[in-house]
């Protein structure tokens, strides 16, 4: 088996009170709490020998226990979308503080309609991967420093 980073694949908590509406951390409650499997992860997920799928929102994972989760990892692919853009820059930021030679991809929408910007949020990302609708995230178009 060739090298590969210790791989962890996160969709991110949610923001209190808030469910994952259409898979994207909507901001805005309902009568009942629904998320959506995060498929666009699981793909990857098990083409990565020894990666993790970490879906924290439906199973309560907290930023805090992210952040001790991450301690375990090399390297982060974090689906990002605008809604939670903000948040998740914060969140690597308390990752890189506690695992500071972790590399950090993010993907997802916000970084395939804004790949450049994506990137210049923050010097805690190592690259952003703009996906499409026809190639998987993990084989297009990448902004990286």
């Amino acid at each position: 088996m060739p090298d590969v980073m210790k791989t962890l694949l996160l969709n991110p908590p949610s923001f209190e009170n808030f469910d994952g509406g259409a898979s994207s951390r909507w901001p805005a409650t309902r009568e009942i709490e629904s998320y959506w499997y995060p498929v666009w992860l699981t793909y990857p997920a098990g083409l990565i020998p020894g990666s993790r799928l970490l879906d924290a929102s439906p199973h309560k994972v907290n930023w805090r226990q992210t952040i001790q989760i991450c301690k375990d990892y090399e390297f982060l692919i974090l689906f990002t979308s605008t809604v939670g853009f903000e948040s998740d820059v914060k969140l690597i930021r308390k990752i890189k503080e506690t695992n500071p030679g972790m590399k950090i991809a993010f993907v997802g929408p916000h970084g395939h309609i804004k790949p450049d910007e994506t990137l210049n949020a923050s010097a805690d990302i190592d690259f952003v991967t703009a996906e499409s609708s026809i190639t998987p995230w993990w084989n297009t178009r990448t902004a990286s420093r």
